[in-house]
C-alpha cells in the first residue's frame, strides 16, 4: 500500500512546481497519514492496520524524510521509520512555522499522543542526523501531566435535519503546532472531549519544551464549553505574538453544522478562552447520505487551522452543507487579532559574498542554499535572496568546486530589511585520501546488520537477536501486581546465548493518575520453581502506562544474562511503583495453562514463597545466538570536488581489519555525479557479480565521477566469529582537463547520446521513488 504526497520545489505553491513521492507502508495499510514541517526534515505518521477488513490495528509508524533531497527532486531520498508500541494511537509530529518561531538548530521533532491517559500528554523525541544516520534516535515517552482530566465525548453528536456527526474523540486529529515565542518553546494540541453537559467540547493544551526538556506539567489544559452547542474536530494555531486561536465545528439537534472559532491573547489568564466565539459560516443543511453500513456520519477529518506568512492572520478550513444531502462544501476563512495585539511582518532579503579563505579572492559560480532555495554567485562572488519570509532559518550553506563547504546556523532575516551573511571557503586539496577510521566517520554511512559500538572506530557484524519463547494466547483478564504481589513465568530456553529482551503483557485498570513502573528479573529455578531470592541473573525497571487496553512492554537488559538451551528459567515481574489515583496495575494472563515450556507462579510476599497457578503470563523472550552471517556498510558520499579545469581521478581503495576463521571482508564501489545517486555498486570488472578482495585495489574505472561510495561486505560461515573492519581509505588525484599531450589518454568522462538504466527502535533506512 502506497502513501503518496507532494513536496513544493519552491516557496510558490501555484507556479513553483511540485515533486511527487510515494512510500510503501510495508507490513500494513497506513491509515490517517499526518505530515509536518521541521527545519531538518518532513515528519509524518500513520496508524498501521492489517490489509484485510477483518485485520486489526498493528501499531503507529513514525517517519522522517530528508526534505532537502525532496525539495531538490532527488530520485533517492533518505527515510527513517520507527514502529511505536502497539498501545499508542495517532501520535502527531510537531509542525513548525517560521512566523511563530523556528526551533533552534538540532532540536528533535516532538511526537505527541493523548491516547493512554485522561490527564496527560505523552511526548516522544525524534532526533535525526542525516549525515550520520546511526546517531538518530527516537526516545520517550516523556509525560506532561495536566491538573484537570477530561471525560470521553459522545462518539457522535446530533445535527439538525441530518445524520449525527462523528467526533472522533478522544484522539488528536489536527496539527501538533510548535511555537518559539521569546525563547519559550511550546507544543499546542487539541481534541474533542465531553463538556459539562452531554455536549462535546473542544480541549486545548500547551506543553513547554524549552531547550528540549518536556515540562512535567502542562502550561495550559482547558475545555472550551461556553454553551450547550457541541464543539468538535478542533484545530489550534499560534501567531507570532503568542496569541492562540482554535477553530471547530458546531451542531446540536436544533442547530445545523457550522464552523466557529475562538481565541486567547498572550496576555489573557492561562486556561481560558476569553476572546469572543465567532461564527465563520452557518451551514444551511446537514449530511443525510446513507451508505452500505447505514447513515454516513464522518465529519471534518481534515479540518485545519494555520498561520499566514504575515505572522498574524489565521486561516481556517472545514466542511459544511449549504443544503441537506451528500455533497458537502469546503469553507476557507481568515481572521486576525488586530494591532497592537499582533503586528504583521513583511518579506525581507538575504545577501552576501563568497570568497576564498586564502587570499580573499571572490568565488564565481558558488552555490548558496537556503532551504529549498538556491542562488549562484556572480563574478564578484555576490549572492542574494529576495522575498524571504522574516524569521530564523535553520541553515545557510555555501559550496563551490575545489573548496570545502561552509554552513551557518540560525540565520535571522528581518522584516522589511536585509540580512548579510558572508562566507570564506577553504581550498580542498587536488590530491588527497578520504579515510573512514572513527565511529563518527563510519556513521556517515548506513549499515545493515552492522555493530559500530562494541569496538568504537571499527565495524563488526551484529549479533542477531531472535524470538525464542512466547505465549501470546491471552484472555482479556489479568491479576493485580504491586510492591509485594509478584508473579513469575517459567520458560525453557530454546537456544544457548544471551537473553537480550523480555516482552510482557500488562494493562492498567481504572488509572486516572500517574502510570506504574514494572521491575523485570530473570532468576534460575529449582525443580521448575522460581528461586525465592537471588542470584538475579538480570534485572531492569521499565515504565508502564495508564491504558486499560492490554499491551506488550519491552524490558531490555543492560547486561544480558547467558542462558543455556533446555534449561528452565523464571521471568519475575512486579509493579515497583503503583499507579496514582487508586488505579490497579495488572499482568495479563491466558485463560488456561497454554504454554508447555513452563508455568505461572504468584506470591503475596515478594517472591517467598511461590504458589503455582493454572494460567500463563503473556510474554516473549529474545535470544542473541550468534553473529549475523552477512553484514554490509554503505559509506557516505566521498567528494573529490575538483576545481574548474580539473577532472575527478580516483586511484585506490584500501582497508585494514581482521578476518578470523570462517570470515571474509569484500568491497564494491559506485560513482555518481550527484551526492544522492543513483549509485550502482560493482566490482573490478564493472559488474555486481565481482568484488574487490585485496587492499590497495585500483579504482580508476570510476574516474570522471565526482562522488564515490564503497560497500563493505562482512561475511561469516561461523556464527561464533565476525570479521572486523577498522578503516577504509579512498584516494584521488584530480587531473587537468583539456587536449591530451601527444595523443595520450585524457582523464575525464565522455557522455554519449544514450541512456543507462541502471520495534521501538529505528527499523530501516529506505528510499522513496518519485512517480
Amino acid at each position: 500500500v502506497l502513501q503518496c504526497f507532494a513536496v513544493s520545489r519552491s516557496g510558490d505553491p501555484v507556479s513553483g512546481g511540485w515533486n511527487y513521492y510515494s512510500i510503501n507502508t510495508t507490513g500494513g495499510f497506513g491509515d490517517y497519514g499526518k505530515f509536518s514541517i521541521w527545519p531538518d526534515g518532513i515528519y509524518g505518521m500513520v496508524n498501521l492496520f492489517g490489509y484485510l477488513n477483518t485485520d486489526g490495528f498493528i501499531n503507529v509508524r513514525a517517519y522522517a524524510f530528508n526534505k532537502m533531497q525532496m525539495y531538490a527532486g532527488e530520485p533517492n531520498v533518505q527515510i527513517l521509520e520507527v514502529n511505536l508500541p502497539s498501545n499508542e494511537f495517532t501520535v502527531l509530529p510537531a509542525n513548525a512555522r517560521l512566523q511563530s518561531g523556528a526551533p533552534p538548530a538540532g532540536t528533535p521533532n516532538y511526537f505527541v499522543s493523548n491516547w493512554n491517559s485522561a490527564n496527560s500528554l505523552r511526548v516522544y523525541k525524534f532526533a535525526v542526523d542525516w549525515t550520520r544516520v546511526g546517531n538518530s534516535s527516537f526516545t520517550g515517552p516523556f509525560t506532561s501531566v495536566s491538573p484537570t482530566s477530561w471525560a470521553l465525548a459522545p462518539a457522535t453528536v446530533p445535527a439538525m435535519g441530518g445524520n449525527p456527526n462523528d467526533t472522533l474523540a478522544p484522539r488528536l486529529m489536527m496539527q501538533n503546532q510548535y511555537s518559539n515565542i521569546g525563547g519559550v518553546e511550546s507544543l499546542w494540541n487539541s481534541h474533542t472531549v465531553a463538556g459539562s453537559s452531554a455536549a462535546a467540547a473542544a480541549r486545548f493544551y500547551q506543553v513547554t519544551v524549552t531547550g528540549g526538556t518536556v515540562a512535567a506539567t502542562t502550561t495550559q489544559a482547558f475545555n472550551h464549553d461556553p454553551s450547550n452547542l457541541n464543539r468538535y474536530m478542533p484545530s489550534v494555531a499560534v501567531d507570532r505574538a503568542g496569541n492562540m486561536a482554535i477553530g471547530y465545528s458546531t451542531s446540536r439537534s436544533n442547530s445545523r453544522p457550522a464552523i466557529r472559532y475562538a481565541g486567547r491573547l498572550a496576555s489573557d489568564p492561562p486556561n481560558s478562552l476569553p476572546q469572543t466565539e465567532t461564527l465563520l459560516i452557518q451551514g444551511g443543511g446537514a449530511q443525510t447520505a446513507t451508505g452500505s453500513g447505514g447513515p454516513i456520519t464522518r465529519w471534518g477529518d481534515y479540518a485545519a487551522l494555520t498561520l499566514d506568512p504575515d505572522g498574524c492572520r489565521f486561516w481556517l478550513t472545514s466542511e459544511y452543507y449549504q443544503v441537506n444531502g451528500s455533497n458537502w462544501n469546503t469553507r476557507f476563512g481568515s481572521f486576525a487579532f488586530p494591532p497592537p495585539n499582533c503586528t504583521p511582518v513583511s518579506n525581507g532579503a538575504l545577501q552576501g559574498t563568497v570568497t576564498a579563505l586564502a587570499g580573499g579572492a571572490p568565488i564565481a559560480g558558488a552555490t548558496v542554499t537556503l532551504g529549498a532555495r538556491t542562488a549562484t554567485t556572480d563574478a564578484g562572488g555576490n549572492y542574494s535572496f529576495s522575498n524571504l519570509q522574516p524569521g530564523t532559518y535553520a541553515t545557510l550553506t555555501a559550496t563551490a568546486g575545489g573548496y570545502l563547504p561552509s554552513s551557518q546556523s540560525n540565520v535571522s532575516v528581518p522584516s522589511a530589511g536585509t540580512a548579510t551573511q558572508n562566507f570564506a571557503l577553504a581550498t580542498q586539496a587536488a590530491t588527497a585520501c578520504l579515510v573512514d577510521t572513527t565511529q563518527s566517520d563510519f556513521q556517515t554511512g548506513v549499515g545493515s546488520n552492522i555493530d559500530s559500538t562494541t569496538a568504537p572506530g571499527s565495524l563488526r557484524a551484529s549479533a542477531s537477536d531472535g524470538l525464542d519463547q512466547q505465549n501470546t494466547n491471552l484472555s482479556t483478564s489479568g491479576n493485580e501486581t504491586n510492591t509485594t504481589t509478584w508473579y513469575a513465568q517459567t520458560f525453557t530456553a530454546g537456544a544457548t546465548g544471551l537473553l537480550t529482551q523480555v516482552d510482557f503483557a500488562a494493562f492498567c485498570f481504572s488509572c486516572p493518575g500517574t502510570a506504574p513502573t514494572y521491575t523485570v528479573r530473570i532468576r534460575p529455578t529449582t525443580g521448575g520453581v522460581p528461586a525465592t531470592a537471588g542470584p538475579e541473573l538480570a534485572s531492569v525497571t521499565v515504565p508502564g502506562n495508564t491504558s486499560g487496553a492490554n499491551g506488550f512492554f519491552s524490558a531490555v537488559f543492560p547486561v544480558p544474562p547467558a542462558l543455556t538451551s533446555g534449561t528452565t528459567y523464571a521471568i519475575v515481574i512486579n509493579a515497583s511503583t503503583v499507579p496514582g489515583g487508586g488505579g490497579i496495575a495488572a499482568l495479563t494472563r491466558s485463560g488456561s495453562d497454554v504454554y508447555a515450556g513452563g508455568a505461572r507462579y504468584f506470591s503475596n510476599s515478594s517472591g517467598n514463597p511461590w504458589s503455582l497457578s493454572a494460567f500463563d503470563l503473556g510474554f516473549r523472550t529474545y535470544m542473541q545466538a550468534g553473529f549475523a552471517p552477512s553484514a554490509s556498510q554503505i559509506s557516505g558520499s566521498k567528494n573529490s570536488n575538483p576545481t574548474p579545469g580539473l577532472a575527478p581521478n580516483w586511484t585506490t581503495l584500501s582497508w585494514t581489519g581482521s578476518t578470523p576463521a570462517g570470515t571474509t571482508i569484500r568491497f564494491q564501489a559506485a560513482a555518481s555525479e550527484n551526492p544522492n545517486g543513483p549509485f550502482n555498486f560493482v566490482g573490478p570488472d564493472g559488474t555486481a557479480a565481482t568484488f574487490f578482495t585485496s587492499s590497495g585495489a585500483d579504482i580508476s574505472q570510476f574516474s570522471g565521477f565526482r562522488y564515490l561510495k564503497y560497500r563493505a561486505l562482512l561475511e561469516t560461515s561461523n556464527p561464533a566469529n565476525t570479521a572486523q573492519l577498522d578503516d577504509v581509505t579512498l584516494c584521488y588525484d584530480n587531473q587537468a582537463t583539456g587536449p591530451a599531450a601527444n595523443g595520450g589518454l585524457q582523464v575525464g568522462r565522455v557522455t554519449l547520446n544514450a541512456m543507462i538504466n541502471g520495534t521501538n527502535r529505528l527499523t530501516r533506512v529506505n528510499f522513496a521513488q518519485p512517480f
